[in-house]
């Protein structure tokens, strides 16, 4: 899973509301992710400071993380699982 990854590796990362608006930053018709890889030095001030800002909201906020837990297994396999502790 991506944000993992990127929480690990110390990447920031956003999250975008929608495939097709992520597409029209790549001028394309939809996207899934997206990596930038060059900068322009007059924009190198503005992505520094969305860096900091997802950073903070997203890789540093533990609340948007889930939590595994054990699986809730359906009413047939409860019943398999029941018979075989017998």
């Amino acid at each position: 899973h991506l944000p993992a990854l990127c929480r690990k590796m110390g990447v920031p990362y956003c999250f975008v509301k929608g495939k097709a608006r992520l597409g029209k930053i790549v001028n394309q018709k939809t996207a899934t992710c997206i990596a930038l890889t060059e900068v322009k030095k007059e924009d190198e001030h503005d992505l520094k400071t969305l860096g900091q800002f997802f950073d903070a909201t997203y890789n540093q906020n533990s609340g948007i993380r889930t939590v595994c837990g054990e699986p809730v297994f359906g009413i047939k396999n409860q019943n398999k699982r029941g018979r075989g502790k017998k």
